[in-house]
């Protein structure tokens, strides 16, 4: 059924980008309980980066074991291990030779080293040779994007981040206001200028464009021009004061700028008649 619904999706010339995190797993990967049940004697216990016995793991306690974001629920993998290596890599070609999808979105890429990166781009290139590799990053992306490790990144700094501040003055997570910046055609042009000026055409052509997603407050909500998150707002005021003209100027930004405009769930925008 999984190589049937890809199959589908390029008869309708779709293309099927898969989403992985090769980073670190959850408490709940099999390693990992392996570990939490036999200990210092668990086979898997070189898959992480475990400090010390035994493991603190709620939230709100301080992990004794590398992860991410601080976050006992994520150990991180230490892919330095050539087995852990081998294991993730096998399972993109997996699904590659299984489904034939297009492509792999890697979630925090960039804390993952370019040791990796460059055997992973190997092994996938070599069972699917314009198989796209798209890195999450939010800062910087050169040093990935020189041929040997991604294709391009998920393009917060040349597209989501200038036209964001542009269109409502706001930061992407709503955490902050910078009205001199609302309207500012000569800081959105510098910006866009600067930043795209770090990609190949290639890249660009095919960043992902985004003007949300689960990391970030929704675009909707920032042409609010709120500071402040639903944990100190309150999720009603996520919808109020909103502005979908503003929206709809961004998605048109997005339909026609360089790059693969990427939808975050999807927003129906009508006019009423009256």
């Amino acid at each position: 059924y999984k190589r049937q619904l890809v199959q589908e999706a390029h008869k309708r010339g779709m293309k099927i980008v898969m989403d992985a995190v090769f980073n670190h797993t959850g408490r709940e990967f099999f390693a990992f309980e392996d570990i939490m049940e036999k200990g210092e004697k668990s086979k898997y216990l070189d898959w992480y980066y475990i400090e010390k016995f035994p493991l603190e793991s709620e939230r709100g306690e301080i992990p004794n074991y590398k992860c991410f974001g601080y976050y006992g629920g994520m150990p991180k993998l230490n892919l330095k291990n050539p087995e852990v290596e081998k294991f993730f890599t096998d399972v993109a070609c997996y699904w590659i030779k299984e489904c034939d999808i297009d492509g792999w979105r890697m979630d925090v890429g960039d804390e993952i080293s370019h040791y990796f990166w460059k055997n992973f781009r190997r092994a996938v290139k070599a069972v699917k040779k314009d198989m796209l590799i798209i890195g999450e990053i939010w800062h910087y992306a050169g040093d990935f994007l020189e041929g040997d490790e991604w294709d391009t990144v998920m393009n917060y700094d040349a597209f989501m981040e200038p036209l964001t501040w542009f269109l409502t003055g706001m930061e992407k997570h709503s955490d902050e206001a910078k009205p001199q910046l609302k309207g500012s055609v000569k800081d959105f042009e510098d910006s866009m200028r600067h930043y795209m000026a770090s990609f190949q055409t290639s890249q660009l052509l095919c960043a992902m464009n985004e003007l949300s997603n689960h990391d970030h407050s929704r675009f909707m909500t920032r042409t609010n021009e709120k500071v402040g998150r639903a944990a100190t707002l309150g999720t009603a005021a996520a919808e109020e004061g909103i502005k979908p003209a503003v929206f709809r100027e961004a998605v048109v930004v997005q339909m026609t700028w360089p790059g693969a405009p990427t939808i975050y769930y999807g927003c129906l925008l009508y006019t009423s008649p009256s």
